[in-house]
C-alpha cells in the first residue's frame, strides 16, 4: 500500500510539471496571439476549472463505491495524455479541447488521490503536505524551465514542440505508473441517504463550505498575475515564473500546515490561509507607487509568497478539516463537494474579475480582498 502511495505522489509530480508548462504559456498565447480579450480569457479560464471541480465531486462519489478505484487512475492518466497531443496542434479549438481534456483528467484525479492516501496514512495533515509538496515542485520546476527557454533559446514559439513532447513523454509515463498502484478490495457501502443534500444539512459542514464559497470568490485565476506584471512592462522572466515563484512559497509552508493540523491547531492554520490572501491583495495593489525601485522586485516577490501560503492553505487545510468532519462512509462525496464549491467560487470569481480586469486590470485585488475579508468575518463569526 505504501509503494501505492508513492506511485501517486510521482504520478502527481509529473502531471503538475506537465500541466504547468501548458499554464505558463497559455494565458500569453491566447491573449496575445488570438486577440481573446481578459474577460473571455477569465471566463474560458473559470469554466475549465468549474468543469474540473464539477467532475472532482462525481470522481470522489465513485469512489466512495466502486470496488476496482485504481479505474479512476488510469482513465486520468489516459485523459492527461490525450490533452497534450491536442497541443501539438495550434489552432483555438485544439487548445480549447486541450483545456478541458486536463481540466477532466484534474477532476477524475484530485478526489481519489486524495481519499486513496488519507485512508492509508494517521498523520493526515502531513500527508496532504506531502500531496502538496509533490504537486508543488512540478509546478517550481515547470515554469522556470519554460522561462528560462524563452529567454536563452528563441522563446515560445520556437520550442513549441519540443516542449510539447515533453509533456507527452511525462504523462505517458504517469500513464504506465497509473497500472502499478495497488487496488482495495473492501468496497465502502454507501448509504442512498448519505447524499450531496445531507452532508449540506450537517451543521459543521455547511458553516465550512459556506467559508469554503466566501474564500475562493477571492481567488481569480492565476493567469491575471502574469498578465498584471505584463502589463506593467517588467521582463519576460518574471512574468512567466510567476507560476514557480509563487509555488516555491506552497512548498515550503505545505509540511508546516501540515505539522499545525497533525497537532490539531486548524484553527491557527485557518488563519494564517485566510491572512495570507488578504496580506496578497494588499501588496499587489500597492505595487504602482513601487514601480521603476528595486523596491518594486521585493514588493512582488513578497505578494507572491503570500499567494503561494493562501494557496497551500485553501488545498491542505480545507481538505483535512472537510475529511475530519465527513461522516466515515462518504469521505470521497464530502471531500469533491469541496472541490466542486471551490470550484464555483473560482468560476464566479473569474467571471467577476474578467469584468472588472477589462475595466481596470489591478481592480481585481480590490474586489479578491474584500471576499477575503469577507472570509475572515465568517471564520471569526460561525466556525468553532
Amino acid at each position: 500500500m505504501k509503494l501505492s502511495i508513492l506511485y501517486l505522489y510521482i504520478i502527481n509530480f509529473l502531471l503538475a510539471f506537465s500541466t504547468t508548462v501548458g499554464m505558463s504559456i497559455l494565458p500569453l498565447l491566447v491573449v496575445d496571439n488570438m486577440g481573446i480579450s481578459l474577460m473571455i480569457y477569465g471566463l474560458i479560464e473559470g469554466s475549465c476549472e468549474f468543469l474540473s471541480s464539477f467532475i472532482k465531486l462525481y470522481s470522489g462519489k465513485i469512489y466512495d463505491n466502486i470496488k476496482n478505484k485504481k479505474i479512476l487512475f488510469i482513465l486520468t492518466t489516459i485523459f492527461a495524455f490525450i490533452s497534450k497531443i491536442f497541443l501539438f496542434f495550434p489552432l483555438g479549438t485544439a487548445i480549447f479541447a486541450s483545456k478541458i481534456t486536463e481540466r477532466i483528467a484534474n477532476g477524475l484525479f484530485s478526489t481519489p488521490r486524495d481519499v486513496y492516501v488519507l485512508e492509508g496514512v494517521n498523520n493526515r495533515g502531513m500527508a496532504l503536505a506531502i500531496i502538496n509538496c509533490s504537486k508543488t515542485i512540478g509546478c517550481v520546476i515547470a515554469p522556470i524551465l519554460v522561462g528560462i527557454v524563452c529567454h536563452f533559446y528563441g522563446g515560445v514559439e520556437f520550442n513549441l514542440f519540443k516542449i510539447i513532447s515533453v509533456c507527452v513523454i511525462l504523462t505517458l509515463i504517469t500513464l504506465v505508473l497509473s497500472f502499478f498502484i495497488k487496488n482495495r478490495d473492501i468496497k465502502t457501502e454507501t448509504k442512498e441517504s448519505v447524499s450531496v443534500i445531507n452532508l449540506l444539512k450537517n451543521k459543521n459542514l455547511s458553516k465550512l463550505y459556506f467559508l469554503i464559497v466566501i474564500y475562493f470568490l477571492g481567488r481569480f485565476n492565476d493567469g491575471f498575475l502574469s498578465l498584471y506584471l505584463k502589463k506593467l512592462g517588467y521582463p519576460i522572466w518574471l512574468y512567466m515564473g510567476t507560476i514557480g515563484f509563487f509555488n516555491t512559497a506552497m512548498f515550503i509552508v505545505s509540511p508546516i500546515l501540515g505539522v499545525l493540523l497533525d497537532k490539531k491547531k486548524a484553527r491557527i492554520a485557518l488563519y494564517i490561509t485566510i491572512l495570507s490572501l488578504i496580506a496578497f491583495n494588499l501588496v499587489f495593489y500597492s505595487l504602482l507607487p513601487f514601480l521603476d525601485t528595486f523596491s518594486f522586485y521585493a514588493y512582488v516577490f513578497t505578494g507572491l509568497a503570500f499567494w503561494g501560503i493562501q494557496r497551500a492553505g485553501a488545498q491542505v487545510v480545507f481538505c483535512n478539516m472537510v475529511y475530519n468532519s465527513a461522516p466515515s462512509d462518504c469521505k470521497g462525496t464530502a471531500v469533491g463537494l469541496f472541490s466542486c464549491l471551490s470550484g464555483l467560487g473560482t468560476f464566479l470569481s473569474a467571471f467577476i474579475c474578467g469584468h472588472v480586469a477589462n475595466v481596470q486590470l489591478e481592480y481585481v485585488f480590490v474586489v479578491s480582498g474584500l471576499f477575503s475579508l469577507l472570509s475572515l468575518v465568517i471564520f471569526k463569526m460561525f466556525l468553532k
